[in-house]
């Protein structure tokens, strides 16, 4: 079985963090939020930060392929 060269793996674990954000992003738009009627905002807070964190990664780790794959050659 032939294994990936490190760009490549650093490229597939960037675009599933970019994915991770997306479905965090979608998720915080479907769920919404609202006021309570005694004043109560109620929304998916958690999911700001989460996907803020997984787009930090995702724009690490292809800067990390983009080094790799420059200090290795094509």
């Amino acid at each position: 079985m032939q294994t990936l060269p490190l760009s490549r793996k650093l490229l597939l674990l960037s675009g599933s963090l970019f994915a991770s954000f997306m479905v965090c992003q979608a998720s915080y738009k479907a769920i919404g939020q609202h006021i309570d009627k005694d004043g109560t905002l109620r929304e998916a807070f958690f999911l700001i930060p989460t996907s803020a964190l997984l787009l930090l990664g995702s724009t690490v780790t292809l800067a990390g392929a983009a080094v790799v794959g420059l200090k290795t050659g094509p």
